[in-house]
């Protein structure tokens, strides 16, 4: 019998500048706090899922907002890993169609990057922040597969 453990929501935020080191920080940054949150079984997911907002984020948002600022935000809630990125840009994200041509170490460039959410995420869409550009946010399923535990 597996145990679940349903406790108060857990929250972490990381601000997201343009810089060379922040898509590696932001990594380290998830791996570290699921590991402490106990959600190991995700933790693959919810490194390439955030990792690919937060890509979005600096490669279209921020690259049009100089001086502007995106934060990632994780919210751990019983059976839930609520994944956000908020960017200054109101432009909707555009899941672009996979190219064969497009360079496979270039997911985002090539608009896998958003069909590979789609994919991994139990759902996934965005929110309009009226004067603060957008959230664009994943949902993925916590609780345990049938005949994982």
């Amino acid at each position: 019998m597996t145990r679940l453990r349903v406790g108060p929501p857990q929250f972490t935020a990381r601000r997201l500048t343009r810089t060379s080191t922040t898509l590696a920080r932001t990594r380290t940054h998830v791996r570290q706090t699921l590991a402490a949150w106990q959600l190991a079984p995700v933790t693959d997911d919810a490194l390439l899922v955030a990792g690919e907002l937060a890509a979005n984020a600096l490669r279209h948002a921020l690259t049009d907002h100089p001086g502007q600022q995106a934060w990632l935000g994780l919210l751990n809630r019983p059976g839930q890993l609520l994944i956000t990125v908020t960017d200054p840009d109101p432009a909707p994200p555009r899941p672009g169609p996979a190219h064969d041509d497009a360079d496979p170490a270039d997911p985002g460039e090539s608009g896998r990057g958003l069909l590979l959410v789609s994919h991994l995420a139990d759902s996934w869409d965005w929110t309009p922040c009226p004067g603060r550009g957008k959230t664009v946010w994943a949902l993925l399923s916590t609780w345990p597969r049938r005949g994982t535990a």
